[in-house]
């Protein structure tokens, strides 16, 4: 009982770090004004930059809404799909690591 509860609770804290990580990450290009600071490099790695932080901010705003999702079946059945979790923690202590 007190694992379950606390499996719920460290999901759910997980769920709502990583998704208000991926939606601050959309902003930080116009908050840090990336675009002014890079004008004196080709125009390929501007683009990339903010290719890179789209595409990682749009995945980890999903990762943080699927654990949602698998709070929520885990909350109801007992059962969820560990995929989900297993790539959330692997994304997660892969940037630990690095």
């Amino acid at each position: 009982m007190v694992l379950r509860r606390t499996a719920i609770i460290s999901l759910a804290i997980g769920a709502s770090l990583s998704t208000s990580m991926g939606a601050y990450h959309f902003f930080l290009p116009w908050q840090f004004q990336w675009s002014a600071l890079l004008t004196k490099i080709p125009q390929p790695i501007p683009w990339a930059l903010h290719s890179i932080n789209f595409f990682f901010s749009f995945l980890l705003l999903v990762g943080g809404v699927l654990s949602f999702v698998a709070l929520r079946t885990f909350r109801r059945s007992g059962r969820c799909d560990y995929g989900i979790l297993i790539a959330m923690a692997a994304f997660w202590l892969a940037n630990s690591l690095y």
